[in-house]
């Protein structure tokens, strides 16, 4: 009888694709490395070109780049001006209010809460 585990198998599954990964990675690097002469020598005669042990990983860099800049130009598209009225609340506003002031200890920091845009035009026009 096969005593149960406790380990989740998300755990076991990560533990070998961790264990694959490195297996993988050191097969790259045999291909990327040892001369052509061993590599038949040994009997692998079929594999890719070596332009491709330089031009996958500098894809990849170049991916994550790529990403930063769309995650960073996606945003700015998604962004309104700031005199469009959609800047000025939302329906996730969250307003200090009078009886959750109360509640505060006065040596404490307030939570972060909204600045209603009449009490902004009141500080900032008066």
């Amino acid at each position: 009888m096969v005593p149960e585990t406790k380990t989740p198998k998300y755990e076991i599954y990560g533990f070998v694709i961790h264990i694959i990964s490195y297996l993988f990675f050191a097969i790259y690097l045999c291909w990327a490395y040892i001369p052509d002469t061993i590599l038949h020598s040994i009997g692998i005669s079929y594999y890719p070109i070596r332009y491709w042990a330089l031009a996958i990983p500098a894809w990849l860099v170049m991916f994550v780049a790529f990403i930063y800049l769309m995650f960073f130009a996606h945003n700015l598209v998604n962004t309104p001006p700031l005199n469009s009225y959609a800047t000025l609340t939302d329906e996730h506003a969250l307003y200090l209010t009078e009886i959750s002031d109360r509640y505060l200890d006065p040596d404490s920091i307030p939570e972060i809460r909204d600045i209603p845009i009449s009490e902004v035009n009141r500080y900032v026009y008066q």
